[in-house]
């Protein structure tokens, strides 16, 4: 299934439910649970492990310049 759509298991079975008429459950969750659920159906975690790789890579470059400025003024 996550090869073939590209949701995890407990995306796929969140947004199923919301389209069977459970779209209530987001409604009546409270403030971490719904963000949990939101988070589910949209496979909120490639995009999150996207985001780390990306602020790695920044504090990699900023090291890295920040090495190449004396020698420059040097």
């Amino acid at each position: 299934m996550e090869r073939t759509i590209g949701l995890g298991f407990d995306a796929f079975t969140a947004s199923v439910l919301l389209r069977q008429g459970e779209a209530d459950k987001i409604i009546t969750a409270g403030g971490t649970e719904r963000l949990a659920l939101l988070k589910k159906i949209i496979g909120v975690e490639r995009f999150e492990a996207l985001s780390e790789r990306v602020h790695v890579a920044t504090r990699r470059c900023r090291d890295r310049l920040r090495s190449c400025k004396p020698k420059r003024t040097g």
